[in-house]
């Protein structure tokens, strides 16, 4: 399942099969689980989870698809195939979802995890909360503007070296 703190609030998470991720805020910073040690948090992609957040706020159904529990394997609404997603506040769980395959109308499946009805949207909530680990992980490594470089060195690990100073400034 993948579970989802609004901004406001402390956590979020996803999860569908063995891709799963936990994200939470502190001190006013997005940080998610690392995949094989759930005491490592790592810096997340403020643009991945304000891209999610705002999916959030303008998920919607399309239309009823049905409410006969027995087509949820066939949907990929299950628990086995599809993307749980939890969105948890302060107050507890206030959304639980599971998000199936693709709907002949170019949206996808969806279902209140506790519910036998199934839905099409063709919102963007589900394919932002697809994304793979990977993509809520921060991999900018530097913040630093190509307009301040003066200089960029690069030191092989045979020893040579390159140097390249900026000029025109």
């Amino acid at each position: 399942p993948v579970t989802i703190v609004h901004p406001q609030e402390r956590t979020f998470s996803r999860s569908y099969g063995a891709n799963k991720a936990f994200l939470k805020k502190e001190s006013g910073a997005w940080f998610v689980q690392d995949a094989k040690q759930n005491t490592v948090f790592h810096p997340a992609d403020g643009v991945a989870v304000t891209s999610f957040l705002k999916a959030t706020t303008e998920f919607k159904t399309d239309s009823l698809v049905t409410d006969n529990s027995a087509r949820h394997v066939e949907l990929e609404v299950d628990e086995a195939k599809g993307t749980r997603l939890k969105v948890l506040t302060g107050n507890g769980t206030v959304v639980d979802l599971i998000l199936g395959k693709s709907s002949q109308s170019g949206g996808v499946y969806v279902r209140a995890f506790d519910k036998p009805f199934v839905f099409s949207s063709s919102t963007a909530l589900a394919w932002e909360a697809k994304k793979e680990l990977k993509n809520w992980r921060l991999r900018q490594l530097t913040t630093v503007k190509a307009e301040d470089l003066t200089s960029i060195s690069v030191r092989h690990a045979d020893g040579t070296s390159l140097q390249h100073i900026v000029t025109g400034k």
